[in-house]
């Protein structure tokens, strides 16, 4: 297995639904040899803010260099008011353009109720800014959404 993919989780609460179909999703592309898959928490680590100084223990750096080596993107983030979390637009805030660049990326966006389910195309559109190759957008709504 030669590429890898990395999976940014967006969602800061205690683990639940996201964090089981992230992990779901991961061990599924492994198994099937589509990827080696790293997960990144955002949960269990610091980003600055655009213009702000730098915050201590600042970890910015090491997760644009873990985009960058990546050859393959999930963002996966909890809905939350009809968008993706505060700390994921905090991140892709941040991220230069060229740690993104020609990548493959996706989005899994995971509602609460079916209400949620067209924030997929919501949230695609959004992205389509940044420089990545392709965009899928997927959205996930119920408890067993990868039965």
């Amino acid at each position: 297995m030669s590429k890898r993919m990395l999976i940014v989780l967006g969602s800061v609460t205690p683990p639940g639904r996201m964090h089981r179909t992230v992990n779901e999703a991961a061990q599924r592309a492994t198994d099937a040899g589509l990827a080696t898959v790293e997960v990144l928490d955002l949960a269990g680590g610091r980003t600055g803010f655009v213009g702000a100084p730098p915050v201590d223990g600042d970890e910015t750096a090491g997760v644009i260099d873990r985009l960058r080596g990546a050859d393959a993107v999930l963002f996966a983030s909890p809905v939350y008011r009809g968008s993706f979390t505060g700390v994921m637009k905090n991140l892709l805030d941040v991220v230069p353009v060229g740690a993104l660049e020609g990548k493959p990326a996706g989005i899994m966006a995971m509602g609460n109720t079916r209400d949620h389910a067209g924030i997929g195309a919501s949230l695609g559109g959004g992205a389509r800014s940044l420089p990545c190759d392709s965009w899928r957008a997927h959205p996930v709504t119920g408890a067993g959404a990868l039965a």
